[in-house]
């Protein structure tokens, strides 16, 4: 998934767009999760410079379709500490919703598509 817009800030409706969309996203293989992506929001973590969501993961996952075709799937990270799990909400356009929740940051929510 290609996230296209960010809105980490807690309690508010600010959204952060970036101009460089392939610089974040989100890469789901048979075999792991390989993940890019910003954060901006509240992190309780030693070095503030490290605050993205950067990692490489082997993965269990949980899939449902609702009657109009629309997809949620509940990724779980098995060896990354921090993210608890992702959600990963996508409709039949193609466009999609990623909530993350973490142990150490606030839950974040991203905006993109989904592309092979």
């Amino acid at each position: 998934m290609k996230p296209a817009q960010t809105n980490v800030m807690k309690n508010t409706q600010s959204v952060r767009t970036f101009d460089d969309p392939k610089a974040q996203y989100i890469k789901l293989t048979p075999d792991f999760i390989d993940v890019y992506l910003p954060y901006f929001g509240d992190a309780q973590l030693t070095d503030a410079t490290n605050a993205d969501f950067k990692f490489r993961s082997k993965y269990s996952y949980d899939s449902k379709v609702d009657s109009n075709g629309n997809w949620t799937v509940t990724v779980i990270p098995e060896n990354t500490t921090g993210v608890q799990e992702m959600i990963i909400e996508v409709n039949k356009s193609g466009t999609a919703f990623i909530t993350v929740n973490s142990s150490r940051r606030s839950p974040a929510g991203y905006n993109g598509f989904i592309e092979n």
